[in-house]
């Protein structure tokens, strides 16, 4: 086969009926000319039904005229040997003889494709030799991104608080995660769940899954998945009812419309009151669910089977509730059953539980002096004391787990004390009395006077005022309404000359990220102005001055809009302002949140319980809130102070001291942010995007500190996955990105980095090249190669713990010996240049049988270095699997409720793991074709 390179730009080289092979994409086969003329050919790819058209000048194309002895097919399939070929005069067009059979170039088979690297090189399809070392750096960051301990969690628009990265490590690494999320409010759950689910995404370990929230939740959590992980949902909530009619529709024909998306958001109210929307959610199969407020959620609730149904047949389910107990303990306890039936299958009596936890807590105390001394953690050791001991002991006992192998030890770890307890590894609860970072809050509850002109609002006024005396804060005000929202900043505006910013969720999201950014900059937007959107996800830590223009009904809303400043990471103290009118209703709620339950000031994990037994009494004081009502308003609030002090110490207190130990370890935290921080620098990959990105046509400029605008005009792949944005700004710096919503936070996980990498990797570019190297002393044929190693397994084993999927780089000599050390990359790159392709396939003994014979030389050596990875996998799935059963088998004897099933759910995926492992494999990627010796005339 000989290629021939046509002088681009004359018309003449160029006729309908040839045959050309794409450079760009060699996989799409042989293509044939169409047309050609106004400076432009098009060709049509008939196998993969594409049509390309190019100009003359920039066609990246190549001639296919196949050689004498050459075997080609025609379009029945049929195969002939060539023994001559002859070009037609005045058509442009080849003829190949085969004996006495004639075959024209346009009669010729359209499947003869030239995409694994020696087909290509065979071909006469050479890459710049310069391609080769940018694909292995390239292969080597997909490595490295594949195998990343960090993969899932760097990604996160997200500051780096070490209680969450915590446990989300801990829970998506379990084959299935089924957990409660119980942090205290504002600790971080959502985003918590959300690492849990980015983790598992983009491993592979789930693809479908379901999210339930409350309805006032679903915007906050769209937001919260697509602006900080990049995860993009389908809504189904109040204001999107053609979904509901489209739901109803496919009903009625079969149709399944949550098979259609990955990702789906839908209010827990709509599912539970719509059958056929809980018929279609339940027959879909789902990988992941994920529940909010679960606590609202009883065992009589209609929603609870619909559960059930979906808890039984998905792997993992995820329950968040910061206040897991608030409605009773058997309600919590059937609430556990859905994670686990068989630990939680039977109700356990208050008595027992409360004896259990003052056992432990009174054994860890007597460790540690006081409970604020402990840090926590899985490994910290604690001697039990006589009595725990022999409350263990009775319970190994009854379990009949007495024998000697399983004696239950004097001084255990509190992760082992944790599994014993009962809540388990399903159980995560994080308080602010151990997690650090908080800001300081200052209340300011302003009493207005009544207006004597009704038509000046007193709450603007007063606003106004407070920005000309501090003309340098920030200041984010949040209402209820849209409507009052816009008052505000247009009552604002009337009275002073400020730049005002407004936000709600009328606005699209690129409007909202416009304003929030605006407010975000330095010399940006003073005054930004929400509604209640505006408390969902959104963090203005940057500012420490909220304004709250109106109360809800509701002790959580509360604390969610109080969370927008109040967060960790904030570095100033934060100020709540609290405007209100003298003897108004507002006032009268004001006291009750501040004097009676406190969560003005401090985040109370008891007010939402509080204000569900006191909100009757409160709301016909408010609803009077005159001065006959005072003595009545008191007396609520100094019971709502009992009620709230009473319910800390019996729902709170007690439990989260124990469980706290187990949803923390600074230590494994921080490992994973070190190597959160390591591998950024270590990855190089602003460096490597710079080049992928450029290899697009993507240009860069500079775009604000630590900023860069991406220019896309001559971008050459459509397929490209640039940001939705229309002129993208991108960072790398994450600080930058956690202030700046407007701007894509580039990190191994980004889809941008991922497709992009994926995109190039999947196509031809760098896969085959041929280079000389001018030396005069040696002669010899090399052949460099990139082969990756892989172990197909499905993605729910995660094999890659085991075995990485590593790129190697081999270098082999005519005479097979494997040289790669005395050949470095570098030495390479410098001396080598591109040598002429079309002389070397001219020789067919170098392209039948020298290649051919290096290929398999340089797979013989990969598949060599190879086995010792194997050997070592396999060890280490062994060892691994072996202490988790041994694990497992303790805790049963020594009386958790641990059933055999678990255990044999183990062993089986060790089998199955080690099945996979044996058919590892090594797939030649890439491979560049270097002759050393004297060079004259660029003779090969």
């Amino acid at each position: 086969m000989e290629q021939r390179n046509a002088f681009l730009g004359r018309t003449g080289l160029f006729f309908p009926g040839q045959r050309w092979i794409s450079t760009s994409e060699p996989e799409l086969g042989l293509g044939t000319i169409v047309s050609c003329g106004n400076r432009r050919i098009e060709i049509s790819f008939a196998t993969h039904a594409a049509v390309r058209t190019y100009a003359f000048d920039s066609a990246p194309l190549q001639r296919i005229i196949f050689s004498a002895g050459n075997t080609i097919e025609d379009m029945n399939g049929k195969k002939y040997l060539v023994s001559s070929i002859e070009e037609g005069a005045g058509s442009g067009l080849v003829t190949y003889r085969c004996g006495r059979k004639s075959i024209r170039e346009d009669e010729l088979s359209d499947t003869i494709a030239f995409s694994t690297p020696p087909q290509r090189l065979a071909a006469g399809i050479a890459d710049d030799i310069h391609s080769f070392p940018f694909r292995a750096e390239l292969l080597q960051l997909r490595t490295k991104i594949d195998s990343s301990e960090a993969r899932g969690f760097s990604g996160g628009r997200i500051d780096l608080i070490p209680h969450q990265l915590y446990i989300a490590r801990r829970a998506a690494s379990r084959a299935e995660v089924r957990v409660l999320l119980a942090d205290e409010t504002g600790l971080g759950k959502t985003i918590e769940a959300c690492l849990i689910l980015h983790r598992r995404m983009v491993t592979g370990q789930v693809s479908r899954a379901l999210v339930l929230v409350p309805d006032a939740l679903v915007h906050q959590w769209f937001v919260e998945l697509l602006r900080r992980f990049n995860l993009t949902s389908r809504l189904l909530a109040d204001e999107y009812e053609n979904e509901y009619e489209e739901i109803h529709e496919e009903e009625e024909s079969g149709e399944e419309r949550f098979d259609e998306d990955p990702l789906w958001i839908c209010s827990i109210a709509k599912v539970a009151g719509d059958k056929k929307i809980a018929r279609q959610i339940t027959r879909t199969q789902w990988d992941m669910v994920i529940v909010d407020e679960a606590h609202h959620i009883s065992a009589k609730d209609p929603l609870f089977g619909l559960l059930e149904k979906l808890a039984s047949s998905c792997g993992s389910i995820i329950l968040l509730s910061a206040t897991p107990e608030q409605f009773g303990r058997e309600g919590h306890l059937a609430r556990l059953r859905l994670l686990d039936p068989h630990r939680y299958r039977e109700v356990e009596s208050q008595q027992i539980e409360s004896q259990r936890l003052q056992l432990i807590t009174s054994c860890i105390e007597k460790r540690h002096n006081t409970a604020q001394n402990v840090t926590g953690g899985d490994n910290t050791l604690i001697t039990l004391s006589d009595e725990l001991y022999a409350f263990l002991a009775q319970r190994q006992e009854k379990s009949g787990g007495n024998s000697l192998d399983f004696l239950l030890p004097r001084t255990m770890t509190i992760s082992h004390l944790i599994d014993l307890f009962g809540a388990g590894r399903a159980y995560f609860r994080n308080t602010r009395r151990t997690i650090t970072g908080f800001p300081q809050r200052i209340v300011s509850i302003v009493r207005l006077d009544q207006p004597d002109d009704p038509q000046t609002d007193p709450h603007v006024k007063w606003l106004a005022g407070f920005l000309r005396r501090h003309p340098r804060r920030k200041v984010l005000v949040i209402t209820s309404t849209i409507s009052g929202a816009t008052s505000v900043r247009d009552g604002v505006q009337r009275l002073m000359s400020v730049d005002a910013g407004i936000f709600h969720e009328e606005m699209t999201l690129l409007q909202r990220d416009r304003q929030a950014a605006w407010f975000a900059e330095e010399n940006g937007a003073r005054l930004l102005v929400c509604n209640e959107s505006g408390s969902e996800g959104r963090n203005f830590q940057f500012c420490s001055d909220l304004v709250l223009l109106d109360l809800p009904w509701n002790p959580e809303l509360l604390e969610q809009r109080i969370g927008r400043l109040d967060r960790i990471g904030q570095k100033n103290a934060i100020t709540i302002h609290v405007p209100v009118l003298k003897g108004s209703t507002q006032e009268a709620l004001v006291r009750w949140y501040h004097d009676g339950v406190g969560t003005l000031e401090k985040n109370v994990p008891a007010a939402a319980t509080v204000f569900a037994e006191m909100a009757p009494r409160l709301r016909s004081v408010v609803a009077k809130a005159d001065a006959d009502c005072s003595d009545t308003l008191d007396k609520i609030i100094s019971d709502t102070q009992k009620r709230t002090a009473e319910l800390t110490a019996e729902l709170f207190n007690q439990r989260d001291f124990l469980l706290e130990f187990a949803s923390s370890d600074p230590v494994v935290a921080d490992r994973l942010i070190d190597t959160i921080s390591r591998e950024s620098s270590e990855i190089r990959l602003e460096t490597l995007m710079e080049k992928l990105l450029s290899h697009f046509g993507i240009k860069l400029e500079e775009a604000g500190a630590n900023r860069l605008a991406l220019l896309t005009e001559y971008c050459t792949d459509h397929a490209f996955p640039l940001p939705r944005s229309e002129r993208p700004v991108v960072t790398y710096d994450r600080a930058t990105a956690c202030i700046h919503d407007n701007v894509e936070f580039l990190t191994i996980d980004h889809p941008m980095v991922t497709g992009g990498l994926d995109l190039y990797l999947s196509s031809a570019s760098g896969t085959s090249s041929f280079a000389l190297w001018h030396d005069p002393q040696i002669t010899e044929m090399l052949l460099e190669t990139l082969w990756v190693t892989e172990c197909i397994a499905p993605p729910r084993l995660r094999i890659f713990r085991f075995l990485r999927p590593e790129a190697m780089r081999l270098v082999v000599n005519h005479r097979g010996d494997l040289v790669t050390d005395a050949y470095p990359p570098a030495v390479l790159d410098m001396r080598c240049k591109n040598g002429p392709v079309d002389k070397l396939i001219a020789q067919k003994r170098v392209v039948e049988t020298t290649l051919p014979r290096l290929l398999s030389s340089s797979e013989t050596w990969a598949n060599r270095l190879m086995e010792p990875a194997i050997k070592r996998a396999a060890s280490a799935i062994s060892a691994e699997y072996a202490t988790e059963q041994k694990r497992l088998a303790t805790l049963k004897a020594q009386g958790a409720p641990v059933s055999d099933g678990e255990i044999k759910v183990l062993d089986t995926e060790m089998r199955e793991l080690e099945k996979h492992l044996s058919a590892g494999r090594v797939r030649l990627d890439a491979l560049r074709l270097i002759r050393r010796g004297p060079v004259a005339g660029e003779q090969v």
